[in-house]
């Protein structure tokens, strides 16, 4: 993700980055998950889930990020170069375009590969579904 549904009239510009948000809708799962929410822009993740359906959370970006509506005792990790993470990660895609340059690809790897590598170092497991795009506001696992 590259940023939050915004409010009317809202957007966001140099010097300028307000929060937007996105909802994550958890359904009824086979196995408690833990999500990792990422985005350039500020966004508040909105989850809403079963009880026991998320485990962990993880929410970074450049910019900082918040976590809403899961249970107190859900662990929930905040990281963002805003907030001097050096660890700090996101990507909203796994590859670049057909149309975009050799510089694009390269940063689009780039990040998807560091992403890749901070949620094994973080939850010593592989990524199991990745949904990126550019802008949204509601996200649904199942």
């Amino acid at each position: 993700m590259y940023e939050g549904t915004y409010t009317p009239g809202v957007r966001h510009r140099a010097g300028f980055h307000p929060n937007g948000a996105v909802t994550v809708k958890v359904g009824d799962v086979k196995k408690p998950v833990v999500l990792v929410l990422t985005s350039y822009e500020p966004v508040v993740w909105k989850v809403e889930a079963p009880k026991g359906a998320v485990v962990r959370v993880i929410a970074s970006g450049y910019h900082k990020q918040t976590v809403e509506g899961l249970d107190e005792k859900v662990p929930v990790a905040l990281l963002s170069n805003e907030a001097g993470d050096k660890d700090y990660f996101y990507a909203r895609r796994k590859e670049a375009g057909p149309n975009e340059g050799d510089h694009e690809r390269a940063e689009t790897k780039r990040k998807y590969d560091r992403l890749v590598e901070r949620v094994r170092e973080l939850t010593k497991q592989d990524i199991k579904e990745f949904r990126g795009e550019y802008a949204g506001s509601t996200f649904e696992i199942k």
